[in-house]
């Protein structure tokens, strides 16, 4: 049925359409038109199951709280609130299936929004030992939240912002999860609505841990937990960084957790309205900035040198530019190579698309009579590139597919600065074919096909879901058709497993992950590709799948289930 709630949200979606008609084209925007009504059908098919709001397994949960012993408390700094979304958080709290919580409030509104007060008091009077209150003078968001932690008594903190929705399972998946894994920082998936939660729309679906994509942008967001211990070691809310502050404060709590686990599940409830950060963050120019200096600050921590800018038109999305620490040797292995002529092409393209200065193109030898010399190409034994990683005297090594050609003149320095990382075992890139669409990004693992190219033949124009295609992140596995193997790959990996045949290169990133090193994929090192990107055969997925049973049947932890729904039905 048609609602106010409908219209105002298809107006904005309006809005959107215009703005990116004029930054983006109208090819590229009726693609996401599409793209955009598709996900809202497919999302309202499944919705029911997704949000798990019915009361069977509310009543399932609250017959097993009692098998869990954590204590939360739920951090809520109040200013000027109005009396519905007041009402609406604190209530969502009070029938959390988990009830061993308390709620701080600390009410900074001024002397207009006095009936703030009063309706805390009367959830007060009915919840006198859960819900604890305090009226503070207003000293920002920051220090108004550090009033909050201080009332806190609880061994995990919680944040909630004072006009959303906790979904009544939160606290205690969170807690069932906490008992489970021993995880000291803990973050869900989560969903917009504007009135009722029933009407919840946009669902944001995330993938596991990762760094990369942290220093990108604050894909954490909501729901969040961490231990007292971690809160204590990581220190408290620091006002210069208001705006930003949960993501200055995410990032400093990643940095000395020992466990963060991500639970797949939508159980928090983001308000959309005209004043909140997620209806206008570009007016909000102050916390844009706040987020640079935030992530400026943390690579700085980490022992990194680096700019950080933001990624047009996505204000919120950054782009880190580390500095090198040097300027090693990066050797260049063509593969795939079809014929000479191929070959000439790929050594050109380098040769002519490369600002880096110290690299060198290593050549199977057998071409060695036929091509011309030149100072950067070297020849080497065919069968050595099975063991290139211990048997070469190398810096780094790329593995460039014979069809692909760098079109980012810097693309060697944007790999390289992640691959330089006593981290990372290998960076990948992103290829699109010479008709402007996307022909591979990262490699997601998937239990019926053993390997998906997600985004594959999307326009270039096209940012992903949730701007995936616009940042640097960590990912499952990239493919040996563009791939730098980075510092972190030294002393782990014996060989290249020649049984995985055109699976190979991902097969040597599932190395990396069993190892708890990282794969990088970067949007700015930009290739482009004039054939098909060779495929595997039913046997080398049968091999692949056989082998990585253990990865492959859990699902990749970077593109769980529903982020994959999602994504797919993003293009």
């Amino acid at each position: 049925m048609f609602s106010v709630e409908y219209f105002r949200r298809y107006l904005k979606l309006a809005q959107k359409a215009a703005y990116a008609l004029i930054t983006e084209g109208p090819q590229e925007t009726y693609h996401k038109i599409k793209r955009r009504l598709r996900a809202d059908s497919q999302y309202l098919r499944k919705k029911h199951n997704l949000l798990r709001l019915d009361e069977k397994f509310l009543r399932q949960e609250r017959a097993e709280a009692h098998l869990y012993r954590t204590r939360f408390s739920i951090l809520v700094p109040l200013f000027n609130t109005p009396e519905a979304f007041l009402r609406d958080m604190i209530e969502s709290v009070i029938e959390q299936t988990y009830p061993n919580w308390e709620l701080c409030l600390a009410d900074a509104s001024d002397v207009q929004h006095s009936n703030v007060k009063r309706i805390c008091n009367e959830y007060i009077v009915q919840n006198p030992k859960r819900i604890i209150y305090r009226k503070i003078d207003n000293n920002g968001i920051s220090e108004n939240t550090n009033v909050c932690l201080d009332m806190a008594t609880g061994n995990y903190i919680g944040l909630l912002d004072h006009d959303d929705i906790l979904h009544p399972s939160a606290l205690f998946q969170v807690a069932k999860t906490i008992t489970e894994t021993g995880a000291d920082f803990i973050y869900t998936d989560e969903i917009k609505f504007e009135t009722k939660i029933k009407k919840a729309f946009n669902p944001t679906f995330k993938p596991c841990f990762s760094i990369d994509e942290l220093r990108s942008h604050n894909y954490i967001c909501h729901f969040t937990c961490f231990s007292r211990e971690l809160s204590k070691k990581t220190g408290k809310y620091r006002k210069e960084y208001d705006g930003s502050q949960d993501h200055d404060m995410v990032l400093r709590l990643a940095e000395q957790a020992k466990n963060v686990v991500h639970i797949p599940q939508l159980l928090y409830f983001w308000r959309v309205h005209r004043r909140s950060v997620s209806a206008h963050i570009s007016s909000k120019s102050y916390a844009i900035n706040a987020g640079k200096h935030a992530v400026a600050d943390h690579i700085a921590r980490c022992g990194y040198l680096g700019t950080v800018e933001s990624v047009p038109p996505f204000q919120t999305l950054y782009r880190i530019h580390y500095v090198l620490k040097n300027t090693p040797r990066v050797s260049v292995i063509p593969v795939s190579i079809k014929n000479l002529g191929q070959l000439r092409k790929t050594i050109n393209s380098i040769t002519v698309n490369t600002t880096y200065y110290n690299y060198e193109i290593l050549v199977p030898s057998l071409y060695s009579e036929s091509l011309p010399s030149k100072n950067n190409v070297r020849f080497i034994d065919k069968s050595a590139t099975g063991t290139l990683i211990n048997q070469l005297d190398f810096s780094y090594i790329v593995f460039l597919n014979a069809s692909v050609s760098p079109l980012t003149p810097q693309w060697i320095e944007e790999m390289l600065m992640f691959a330089q990382r006593e981290d990372v075992a290998a960076v990948g890139g992103k290829i699109i074919s010479n008709h402007n669409t996307v022909l591979q990004v990262d490699i997601t693992i998937d239990v019926e096909k053993g390997i998906n190219r997600l985004f594959q033949d999307t326009t270039t124009q096209n940012a992903g879901y949730e701007g995936r295609l616009r940042c640097a992140r960590n990912v499952l596995a990239v493919s040996q058709e563009c791939m730098m193997i980075g510092k972190g790959a030294r002393g782990i990996f014996s060989k290249i497993d020649a049984k995985a045949g055109p699976l190979w290169g991902v097969d040597f990133c599932l190395q990396a992950y069993s190892s708890d090193i990282h794969v990088v994929w970067t949007p700015f090192a930009v290739f482009e590709s004039d054939a098909e990107l060779p495929l595997p055969n039913q046997q080398d997925i049968l091999y692949f799948k056989t082998k990585w049973d253990n990865v492959v049947s859990n699902g990749d932890p970077y593109c769980p289930h529903d982020l994959k729904q999602a994504i797919m039905s993003s293009y």
